[in-house]
């Protein structure tokens, strides 16, 4: 996992897309808005730490779930 330098919430670059428990899946706003974002990225935002970074916003979703899932869990 990759550590946030700064916290996620609030900031207006950011494009939320879902959330799956403590984990979220984020883009860039504008390249979003303009059906440009390459790049998915699943963080959770309360420990501030990237846990992944996906080319489809589907693979991310998936990723979410599953270490939403994982969580619980434990």
């Amino acid at each position: 996992m990759l550590p946030i330098k700064g916290a996620l919430r609030g900031r207006m670059g950011l494009k939320w897309l879902d959330q799956a428990g403590p984990y979220a899946v984020v883009t860039n706003k504008k390249l979003h808005n303009k059906g440009r974002a390459s790049k998915f990225v699943v963080a959770n935002p309360r420990e501030r730490l990237v846990t992944s970074v996906h080319s489809s916003p589907g693979e991310a979703r998936t990723t979410a779930e599953a270490l939403s899932t994982r969580s619980m869990k434990s």
